[in-house]
């Protein structure tokens, strides 16, 4: 499938899941997830991770504390078409998270 959607429609699934997926704060709390076990077990090492075009806008919810409609209104990642797969997977560029905090604002 083949969504052309720009920030006001991302707004939208915030709460509410995109078609065959989750919404962004269930995305959020899985990404919390991951980051409060891989920190337990690598304490001294550095996570890095892979994501997609709002992924910058997830961390700056768990690391920072933005809220998830101020993030996603300021990420600069958002135009364009956005693809997801046959499982509902979204497929899009790569990025990373710095400064991970274990019991961040969610």
């Amino acid at each position: 499938m083949i969504f052309d959607l720009g920030k006001r429609d991302y707004l939208a699934f915030i709460d509410k899941p995109f078609p065959q997926g989750e919404s962004f704060r269930d995305f959020a709390r899985r990404v919390r997830e991951f980051l409060d076990e891989k920190s337990k077990q690598h304490r001294e090492h550095t996570i890095i991770t892979i994501g997609w075009r709002l992924s910058p806008a997830i961390f700056a919810h768990i690391c920072r504390g933005v809220s998830l409609e101020r993030a996603i209104n300021n990420n600069a990642n958002i135009s364009g078409r956005l693809l997801i797969g046959d499982h509902g997977a979204i497929r899009d560029g790569a990025h990373g998270c710095r400064g991970y905090r274990k019991g961040s604002r969610e």
